[in-house]
Parts: structure tokens; C-alpha cells; sequence
């Protein structure tokens, strides 16, 4: 662990305008934003643009340019939930399916993310989501809401694998997130980025810029022609598009 951490710092000086601009920008704009929607009421769509601000310029600041294939056409529709499930390589995913998907896109986030000042108070207020994993009576409160936004026409950012890979390749699947599709008829958007592992690698600092991304949607999953005792069935229809858009 000794290690890791000094890895991480000696990554951290190589690069650390790249870092302190990231930190400084997602801080700025949460103050900026609790403090808006304390004085004011302010509308989702502003929201949304707010966040698809931040994440263009965490991808320009890098000069990091990006390509979404869509070759299904899909468009998010009102009236429909929708989550997407993305492979996770990098930092740089969530701000990449920000461009990529148009509409209300949150993050499904750890519990201790929230915990975090300012930047976690600001995640509540605007729309994330976090289940608790611990307490079944909170979990169920938190699937109970994240039912609710999706209705509301919140598209919920997910990331199957649970933490970021190491070399790139998809990992094993976690159950939970099909088990709160299911549970809410939402349809599963499959995205897969490729390159973003290149742009910044898993347990370190070091951002490379420069770099090109693809950014692939996948065919849709309707998840409510699943039942919940056809979970991994889901999972694996869902990692059988997702591996053939990867490979």
C-alpha cells in the first residue's frame, strides 16, 4: 500500500496543473451550485448544462478528443428509464458519458463520495444517487428514490464492474445494478469506451493528453422482459454486447 501511495505522488507531481485544475474546477462549480439552488430555484436543464460544461472542460483542459459511435441510433426518449452501464477504466468515463449521452445523466455513487464537503453536498442536491450496500432498510429507501428520479427523467450512470479495471479488459459484473433495473423496468443503455485507460490509468495521477477515445452505444436492454429471477441472464446478454462492442 506504502508503495501504491508514493506511486500515486510521484504521479501526482508529473502532471499537477492537470490535477489541481480538475480538483479546482469541480469544487468552484459546486460552491457555485449549492449556493444557486439555496438563493434560487434552478431548473434541471440548467443543471444538465452546468455538469456537460464541467465535463468539456476536463476533456479540453487534456486536449482529449473523443468519437461516439452509434450505430443503433439510440436517442433517449420521454417517458422511458433508462441506466447505463459503462465500462470503467478511468477518471475520465464519467465526464466522456456526459458528452456522450444527451439528457439527465447522475451518477450512481459510493456512499462515502457523498461524504465528501461541498463536492458530496452538492452530488445530493443535484440528483445523485447512492445505495447503501450495508443496511438493507437504507438500501431499500435509496432503490425506492432512484425508482422515482428515473420516472422523473433522470438517466442513472452506472458502473457494472464496480471499480475501475487495471488492464483495460472487462471485469467481473456485480449483481446490483441489473437487480434495480429489473426492479425498475429501466431500460440498460451499454456504453463502451475505449482508450480511456491510456488517458488515465487505475490507482494513479498520471493524465496523458493528447489522446482519442471511441465511444461506442451498444444496443439497448429492455430489462423489464426480465424477470428478477432472470438477473443473469441480463447480465450476461448485457457483457455478451458489451464484449462484442470492445472487441
Amino acid at each position: 500500500m506504502f508503495i501504491g501511495i508514493c506511486v500515486m505522488f510521484r504521479d501526482f507531481f508529473k502532471n499537477p496543473f492537470t490535477i489541481l485544475h480538475a480538483a479546482g474546477i469541480t469544487l468552484l462549480l459546486s460552491i457555485w451550485t449549492i449556493l444557486e439552488l439555496f438563493l434560487t430555484k434552478m431548473s434541471r436543464e440548467k443543471l444538465d448544462r452546468r455538469l456537460r460544461w464541467w465535463a468539456h472542460s476536463l476533456l479540453n483542459f487534456i486536449d482529449l478528443s473523443y468519437y461516439v459511435h452509434n450505430p443503433n441510433d439510440f436517442k433517449v426518449e420521454k417517458g422511458k428509464s433508462y441506466i447505463i452501464m459503462c465500462n470503467h477504466n478511468s477518471y475520465y468515463d464519467i465526464p466522456l458519458s456526459l458528452v456522450a449521452i444527451k439528457g439527465s445523466v447522475r451518477m450512481m455513487a459510493k456512499k462515502e463520495l457523498l461524504k465528501i464537503p461541498v463536492w458530496g453536498q452538492a452530488m445530493k442536491m443535484t440528483e445523485f444517487v447512492s445505495i447503501d450496500r450495508f443496511n438493507p432498510r437504507q438500501a431499500l429507501k435509496d432503490m425506492k428514490y432512484a425508482k422515482r428520479i428515473m420516472d422523473n427523467g433522470i438517466i442513472l450512470w452506472i458502473a457494472p464492474e464496480g471499480t475501475r479495471s487495471k488492464n483495460g479488459k472487462l471485469q467481473e459484473l456485480k449483481p446490483g445494478g441489473f437487480r434495480l433495473a429489473i426492479e425498475c423496468g429501466a431500460t440498460i443503455i451499454p456504453l463502451a469506451i475505449n482508450g480511456s485507460s491510456e488517458v488515465m490509468p487505475a490507482n494513479s495521477f498520471l493524465v496523458n493528453r493528447g489522446h482519442k477515445v471511441d465511444i461506442h452505444i451498444g444496443k439497448p436492454l429492455d430489462s423489464s422482459e426480465y424477470s428478477k429471477r432472470q438477473r443473469d441472464e441480463l447480465m450476461k446478454a448485457y457483457e455478451a454486447e458489451m464484449r462484442a462492442i470492445l472487441n
